[in-house]
């Protein structure tokens, strides 16, 4: 489809238009639109508004606050298409030939189908109500197609995981779905029957039956099963799965998923001291989790595949086995749950309610997101603060635990706090004019707003950039604070980057969280001073390297004794199987002094105090040790005790070659 966007700032403009005539007759300013992306985003792209993430360019948008917007399109069709919306952002009223088929409440609304095309010419236009608010995106955020309807269609499929057998390695899966025959067809269907199958690479598992109804239910039962496990726990194996309807042999549809066979549970734990700890189990295992709190890949909604792949590469390096989608993430398609899929990345998602105030709209798009993640075996626990959650759920996917969120009392994980860090002064330079670089600091010398005002993690809802917790994490770390631009910003990478290794590599020695710890945050939407690792172009700031040694699947790590002034050398292992290595700690502020070295048998999923070490106030140690493959792998630990010299601590980097700062001009 080709679509345009007719527009006008005008905020007391009241005239309402349902066809793409009357749009061209009123005479408003129309641009090409690039569905699937945002109002505002379109903007920059016919050239109207220059980088909006360049400077103060974002503040443009601010005269576009009451706009009134209108997504029109003509298209033919056949008497049996319909009108497909993934996804529309705003409050909208829809128009097909005229007539108002739907209407929006506001924030983002998933799946929408439109039955009143007709065969031969059609319009639509999409109305999106003004809003006070000039950074409140707005759009056709996902694809709008038209798609034919078969005959006979498959809807609402869901294929779950009833048990699983560990003792006879067996799996039994059950398939559910709704028939809907088209009304013109159902005279010329002799004999329907279905089938539900499960493929690996040799073998196929089927079950099938006559229809008589409009409803499938069938089980198939999988020897041998494999299953799906989050990264280091195993293989994140999927089977090809299949509904399919035949009349008389002949196939009318089809519905096809990756299928990740796979139990998740919520259970509880009673700890030493007579407390409770709940945790996820998946496939009856605890596991210990890591990994970032997810962000929208671009904070105008625009979503964009090969940025959100190129984001994910991220995910895999840093070896994270779980994102936690916050209230706000909704935009996220089935591409990124298929990556996760593949993967082996959990996810955690919060769902939010839409923001009518109807009870009945709400629990329809409760139940919207829940089919959407129910067939994707990366989904293993959905929290929310809406008491309808778990109610409706329990009937549309009853395999996937409720859990309290984040900041409730009773989550399941340990979370990290936010300790901003600045990029790389090259990266600096894409988005703030040379002359204004120096200091990074929301006002200039005059006391005037500047550049870095706006450049917060999230503009969008008004906030300012704030410049203090990078000058206060820097002075606590440091003897002093370096006015110049590139040693300043390694200083506040070096400050995260030890805040973020400390709270994972705890978090993982002590075992205490139920599934282990999320932290904040993976990569920026927009450029900004934040506390992602990883800034809007890419470029890895220092806490990146240091995660990606935290969160190997076997590392060595030093934790603080909770029974005298030593430290434990703890060994994290997640693999499910064992290992030897031999290890040696040398103090790098001693001229390489051994402080520690042996040998250790590692057993498979396990936490091995290896030996207590007695270790120096603001002590620089390389923590290297070699598995039975031969590759020697190392860590570092830092007794940070504050009023460290600069030079002292990069020295100490530069020494165990993890001086890994990216895109600083010399």
């Amino acid at each position: 489809m080709n679509w345009e966007i007719a527009y006008t700032n005008d905020p007391n403009y009241v005239r309402d238009y349902s066809t793409p005539e009357e749009i061209r007759a009123a005479g408003l300013s129309v641009i090409k639109a690039h569905v699937p992306c945002c109002f505002q985003k379109e903007l920059e792209f016919s050239g109207i508004e220059k980088d909006l993430y360049y400077s103060n360019n974002i503040e443009n948008l601010k005269k576009y606050a009451g706009t009134n917007v209108w997504y029109f399109s003509e298209f033919s069709a056949y008497e049996f298409d319909c009108l497909v919306f993934e996804g529309i952002l705003g409050r909208a009223d829809v128009f097909v030939n005229g007539t108002k088929c739907f209407e929006l409440p506001g924030g983002f609304s998933g799946l929408k189908v439109v039955d009143t095309v007709v065969d031969g010419k059609n319009s639509v236009v999409v109305r999106i109500h003004p809003s006070d608010d000039p950074f409140q995106t707005c759009g056709l955020v996902k694809n709008a197609y038209v798609k034919r309807k078969r005959k006979c269609e498959i809807k609402n499929a869901y294929i779950r995981t009833v048990s699983v057998d560990p003792e006879e390695e067996s799996a039994v899966v059950r398939f559910t779905a709704e028939i809907e025959v088209r009304h013109d067809s159902a005279h010329e269907f002799q004999h329907l029957n279905c089938k539900a199958e499960i493929k690996d690479e040799k073998r196929v598992y089927a079950s099938g039956c006559d229809l008589f109804g409009s409803r499938i239910d069938l089980t198939v039962e999988v020897p041998r099963a494999k299953l799906w496990w989050p990264r280091n726990y195993g293989r994140p194996y999927l089977y090809d799965a299949s509904i399919k309807v035949f009349d008389g042999g002949k196939q009318l549809d089809e519905f096809d998923v990756s299928l990740g066979i796979r139990t998740v549970w919520l259970e509880t734990e009673i700890t030493e001291g007579g407390g409770e700890i709940s945790y996820i189990s998946v496939n009856g295992k605890r596991l210990g989790l890591s990994g970032p709190a997810w962000r929208a890949v671009d904070i105008l909604g625009f979503e964009d595949e090969e940025r959100l792949e190129k984001v994910f590469e991220s995910v895999t390096d840093l070896n994270c086995n779980v994102l936690y989608v916050a209230h706000g993430e909704d935009l996220l398609s089935e591409f990124f749950y298929d990556l996760c899929d593949k993967n082996g990345v959990a996810v955690v998602r919060e769902i939010s309610v839409n923001n009518s105030s109807n009870y009945d709209d709400a629990r329809a798009g409760i139940r919207s997101t829940a089919c959407f993640l129910r067939n994707h075996p990366s989904a293993i626990a959905v929290c929310s603060r809406a008491q309808s959650v778990p109610d409706v759920l329990k009937n549309v996917s009853p395999e996937i635990p409720v859990i309290p969120c984040l900041d409730e009392k009773g989550s399941v994980f340990a979370t990290a706090g936010s300790v901003p860090a600045s990029p790389s002064s090259s990266t600096i330079k894409r988005f703030i004019r040379r002359e204004s670089v120096w200091p990074v600091a929301a006002q200039d010398a005059s006391g005037n707003e500047n550049a870095y005002a706006l450049h917060s993690a999230d503009p969008l809802k008004g906030i300012k950039f704030d410049p203090s917790p990078l000058t206060e994490g820097v002075n606590r770390f440091f003897d002093r604070q370096i006015d110049k631009l590139n040693p300043f910003c390694r200083q506040t990478q070096i400050v995260q980057a030890e805040y973020l290794k400390s709270v994972i590599e705890n978090a993982r020695a002590s075992g205490k969280s139920g599934n282990g710890i999320i932290w904040n945050s993976l990569c920026d939407g927009w450029p900004c001073v934040s506390d992602s690792v990883t800034d809007y172009y890419y470029v890895r700031k220092l806490a990146y390297f240091y995660v990606k040694r935290s969160q190997s699947p076997l590392v060595l790590v030093f934790a603080k004794s909770a029974e005298d002034d030593t430290f434990e050398l703890h060994a994290v292992n997640d693999l499910q199987y064992g290992d030897e290595i031999t290890y040696v700690v040398k103090d790098l502020t001693e001229s390489g002094k051994i402080v520690a070295s042996g040998m250790a048998e590692i057993a498979p999923d396990s936490n091995t105090v290896i030996e207590k070490v007695r270790l120096a106030k603001n002590g620089f140690y390389l923590i290297s040790w070699t598995p039975r493959t031969g590759r020697s792998i190392s860590n570092h630990f830092f007794v940070n005790e504050g009023g460290i010299e600069y030079n002292s601590y990069t020295d100490s980097l530069k020494k165990c070659g993890f001086y890994d700062f990216e895109g600083f001009e010399e």
